[in-house]
């Protein structure tokens, strides 16, 4: 659980990265990244730089409610991973809300590529995926197969981004809302109830006061949870 984290100026002189940035593997599933305020991430080297960066088929990250404003690159960026599940967040005067692909498909047809696929699969054998202790627990990762060959035959469903979740987030004057969007249409389970470039009525976005006036058009989303924006970053 990574949460009530502000995460600002950072990868000044990086690309390729961002805020929070989660390597890609299929043994994350579980992992929650919730109430975060990252902002103001600008690097040298252009707009590749993101909120929360969940990189090379990362897989199962629930990203809730958090907050991002200013950022040459995605609030997200889903590079490909399953089960993906980005629900109530806002972004705000980012480059896009959501950058996805569906890059293990690509992967599949290159060396290097099936390396990266196989070490992922090599982590779930590792972790003893199939037996109860886990299977219980991640019951749908436990449908993953084991064996190479069915992995690629079934690749459409193994290898895209299937089970990922884009809904219920705001935007506001962000430069393109989703980057990728044949990617989340093909292969999202769902991508509804956002509210696109509609103002969040903010506290005081001048002084990075975040929190929402009542009022907010955050009322019209289903299942709405308030951001608990004053316990968020050090606090004495």
């Amino acid at each position: 659980l990574i949460e009530l984290n502000e995460i600002h100026d950072v990868c000044q002189g990086s690309s390729d990265a961002g805020g929070i940035y989660c390597g890609g593997g299929w043994v994350s599933l579980g992992n929650q990244l919730r109430h975060n305020f990252i902002h103001d991430l600008h690097s040298i080297f252009g707009t590749d730089v993101q909120g929360i960066y969940i990189d090379e088929t990362g897989a199962g990250f629930r990203c809730e409610g958090n907050v991002f404003a200013s950022i040459a690159g995605s609030a997200f960026q889903v590079g490909g991973g399953r089960d993906n599940v980005l629900l109530h967040n806002l972004a705000v005067r980012c480059g896009s809300g959501l950058l996805a692909d569906a890059r293990g498909l690509t992967q599949m047809t290159t060396p290097d590529g099936i390396g990266l696929l196989k070490a992922r699969q090599q982590g779930l054998i590792t972790m003893k995926y199939r037996e109860e202790l886990w299977a219980a627990r991640y019951p749908d990762c436990a449908l993953i197969p084991p064996d190479w060959a069915t992995l690629i035959a079934q690749s459409d469903r193994w290898l895209t981004p299937r089970g990922s979740v884009f809904s219920g987030n705001l935007g506001w004057q962000n430069a393109v809302w989703i980057s990728g969007d044949a990617v989340v249409r093909n292969y999202f389970q769902a991508a509804a109830d956002n509210v696109v470039d509609r103002d969040p009525l903010f506290v005081d976005e001048t002084n990075l006061l975040l929190g929402l006036k009542p009022g907010s058009p955050v009322s019209a989303i289903p299942g709405w949870e308030p951001i608990p924006f004053g316990r968020i970053g050090v606090r004495e």
